[in-house]
């Protein structure tokens, strides 16, 4: 029984991540370090732990080390208030509206994005999906992870692949769409943290 891997199952689970997402968001080069750990060939590190604690201070590093229960606090949901834009075309207004989200949700977050519907309003609920990002700069995008991509003649939820030095091939999240742009014609990009992909 791999009693270190179940610790870093239990976070997963807790927090909605995956273990390359996990392994990113908390400083390691690569989901490889968890993955040792899930095949039993290491066990959790003091840096992994420190790691782990600073991004997740619920977690104590005692409990992640030993799986001490008494040195493991009780969970309790921490919320962050996040801008509210109600539409994609509004990705560059200002809003005054904050969201609280549960901090285990934002995943770092800073805006909340409504994104638009062909169906008629919902009575009060927010259309679907909703998207939890942050604005980052063009170098640090990478093929792992969806953006939100804003150019004079696209804007929209991308996958990208980078097939020369300057150009970019995006791939639509939502559809089959695909396009190939320079990097030169971004005018923005922001992380997307999170989906919420059904809000009826």
């Amino acid at each position: 029984m791999n009693v270190y891997w179940e610790r870093i199952e239990r976070i997963l689970a807790e927090q909605g991540m995956s273990i390359n997402g996990f392994a990113k968001y908390i400083g390691l080069p690569r989901g490889e370090n968890l993955c040792q750990i899930k095949r039993g060939n290491n066990r959790i590190s003091l840096g992994v732990a420190r790691r782990i604690h600073v991004h997740f201070p619920q977690y104590a590093i005692s409990w992640l080390l030993t799986g001490e229960e008494g040195s493991m606090p009780a969970l309790r949901v921490e919320t962050v208030h996040l801008t509210w834009l109600p539409y994609y075309e509004s990705i560059e207004d200002t809003s005054s509206t904050l969201l609280p989200i549960p901090t285990f949700l934002s995943k770092g977050a800073q805006m909340i994005l409504c994104c638009k519907d062909d169906r008629e309003q919902r009575m009060g609920f927010m259309p679907r999906p909703v998207l939890l990002f942050r604005r980052i700069e063009l170098c640090e995008m990478d093929e792992n992870n969806s953006y939100y991509i804003v150019t004079d003649k696209l804007q929209g939820v991308f996958t990208i692949r980078a097939d020369a030095p300057g150009l970019l091939r995006l791939g639509s999240v939502w559809d089959t769409y695909i396009a190939e742009i320079l990097t030169i014609d971004i005018r923005g990009v922001w992380y997307v943290c999170n989906f919420i992909a059904d809000m009826e």
